[in-house]
C-alpha cells in the first residue's frame, strides 16, 4: 500500500501579500512590493511576504 502525499498546510498558506494560493493555476512567485524582495522592513520581518521576499501572484488572464 502506498501513501499519497499532500502539500502541507504551511506550503499552501496564503500570506497577506499573496494574490492566490501557491501552486494554483496561473500563479507564479513575484518580488514582494512591500520590501522589494529583501524580506525585511527596517529591522523587522516583512509582514506581507513573511520574510521570504516573494509573494504569489496571478499571471496571464484568468
Amino acid at each position: 500500500m502506498t501513501a499519497t502525499s499532500k502539500p502541507s498546510d504551511e506550503a499552501t498558506k496564503l500570506l497577506p501579500g499573496d494574490e492566490t494560493k501557491p501552486g494554483s493555476k496561473q500563479s507564479a512567485e513575484g518580488i514582494c512590493p512591500a520590501c522589494a524582495g529583501t524580506g525585511k522592513l527596517g529591522r523587522e520581518t516583512c509582514p506581507d511576504c513573511g520574510g521570504s521576499g516573494t509573494v504569489t501572484v496571478i499571471v496571464g488572464d484568468a
